[in-house]
């Protein structure tokens, strides 16, 4: 073998063997998951990995990257579905305008609507009927709660879940509890809580009332009259 065939022999075999055809199918699944079409590049990569591994058509690594890069957009759909689920639909507030100013109750008695009564109603529960319907009382004779406060709950955009509106109720409520009671006075057996519509009577009145009550019975008299001097 002369030196130029040997130089020519090492020539073609350093030379750049051409490139498989590119699998097109591998190419629009990474196209597909670039613009997250996630479901869509999923089916295109296995079927295009499937005929390259039947051919000699390159294209491999765009199927497998394809593949990842559905994956990184599935995890990020997860995240971020994640946190709306878990987040709070809307911010918690106290109220900015005050309530009604407490009024001197109607001396009768009588069915009402609780989240349409009036600041200083006193009345009674039944544990046999929905919370909402109350009976009336005068606030001298025995009562089961005394409304202190009413207060407006933001109606937009639907209900907001109970845990939102119960915290919403209660930070209102604290806000206009001063000057309720006497501060230099002991109200012994007095508690003070919140009632909130449920899911149904909120999209007819989305109202909290504040209410004082007696964990011991009733209270016999208006809730401002029980103070004792303290020591």
């Amino acid at each position: 073998m002369t030196i130029e065939e040997q130089d020519d022999r090492w020539a073609r075999l350093g030379a750049d063997e051409p490139e498989p055809e590119r699998d097109r199918l591998a190419v629009a699944a990474l196209v597909a998951a670039v613009v997250a079409l996630v479901p869509l590049a999923v089916a295109l990569a296995l079927v295009a990995l499937r005929r390259i591994a039947r051919s000699d058509r390159g294209g491999e690594g765009l199927a497998w990257g394809a593949l990842a890069l559905s994956g990184a957009w599935l995890a990020v759909g997860a995240v971020v579905l994640t946190s709306v689920l878990t987040a709070d639909p809307r911010p918690v507030r106290a109220l900015t305008t005050a309530p009604p100013a407490t009024v001197h109750a109607p001396e009768t008695s009588g069915e009402g609507y609780l989240f349409g009564e009036e600041n200083g109603t006193c009345f009674d529960v039944n544990p046999y009927i929905p919370l909402a319907r109350v009976t009336r009382l005068p606030c001298t004779s025995p009562h089961d709660a005394e409304i202190y406060a009413m207060v407006a709950l933001p109606r937009a955009g639907g209900y907001p879940g109970a845990a939102w509106v119960q915290e919403a109720a209660e930070a209102s409520c604290a806000q206009w509890f001063d000057g309720k009671l006497d501060p230099g006075l002991d109200y012994p057996g007095l508690e003070k809580t919140v009632v909130v519509p449920d899911q149904q009577s909120y999209y007819l009145d989305s109202t909290g009332a504040c209410v004082f009550y007696s964990p011991k019975g009733k209270l016999t008299r208006p809730a401002r009259e029980m103070g004792v001097p303290r020591g």
